[in-house]
């Protein structure tokens, strides 16, 4: 099993062993192709290049879903949604375009075994412990650390709950 930190990744894809990165784990549990979950190799290079600080993030991100994974009892957790690119963010109808997947601080995922709603019953207390954010949709859980972003941009409003199209809830704690 290869483990990469994100500036081995990014080196690694640079020299174009792209393929290499996606197959390794960034945690026990999750590899850098699940990160970025239907993105083109294209879009990874392009982020490699300009967008460093997000190999950070999803570095921090999936070390969150270990521990989270960890908190329910080790079951199986598929990434539906890792980074995204703006513009493909933005392709997206009911995506926000200042969603958090674009900085890679948001994952949407469905865990084995439990239904969303179950998951995001799970979700809150890992969420209060760890100041995570976490939206509740029908098909998927929502998770995001803004709080990592505002430590670096110093930009960041506090919300208690956000309301998108009105088909998507977030809360922060």
């Amino acid at each position: 099993m290869l483990f990469l930190n994100s500036k081995e990744a990014i080196s690694y894809i640079l020299k174009g062993d792209i393929e290499i990165v996606k197959k390794s784990n960034i945690t026990l549990n999750f590899k850098w192709g699940e990160v970025f979950v239907h993105r083109t190799n294209s879009e990874i290079i392009s982020c490699a290049k300009s967008q460093s600080y997000v190999f950070d993030h999803l570095v921090l991100m999936a070390n969150f879903m270990q521990q989270f994974r960890a908190y329910i009892g080790n079951k199986g957790i598929n990434i539906t949604s890792g980074w995204r690119g703006v513009d493909f963010n933005n392709s997206l109808p009911d995506a926000s375009s200042t969603s958090y997947h674009i900085d890679g601080l948001a994952f949407d995922f469905n865990v084995s075994g439990l239904t969303p709603r179950q998951t995001q019953k799970n979700f809150v207390g890992f969420a209060k412990q760890h100041g995570c954010e976490w939206g509740k949709n029908i098909s998927f859980t929502h998770m995001s650390y803004p709080q990592v972003l505002a430590n670096t941009l110093k930009t960041i409003t506090k919300r208690s709950k956000v309301s998108r199209n009105g088909a998507f809830e977030e809360f922060i704690y």
